[in-house]
């Protein structure tokens, strides 16, 4: 979708969809650029509960110490 498609679908301004969202756009060329919806769904569930990725190796050897 759009950037503005995208700041209304979480219900945001352009300038606070744009300074605040955690998804990446993807560009599909020739200067065209678009957000996935599931990426932004993603992205606000990180906000709720933190993000949904396993630890590394390093991380949890580091909370050994």
């Amino acid at each position: 979708m759009r950037r503005s498609q995208a700041a209304a679908y979480c219900s945001l301004s352009l300038l606070a969809f744009t300074r605040v969202c955690g998804a990446q756009a993807i560009d599909l060329g020739h200067g065209v650029i678009r957000w996935d919806r599931h990426e932004i769904d993603e992205w606000i569930d990180t906000l709720r509960h933190g993000p949904s990725r396993l630890p590394t190796d390093d991380e949890i050897l580091a909370l050994l110490d």
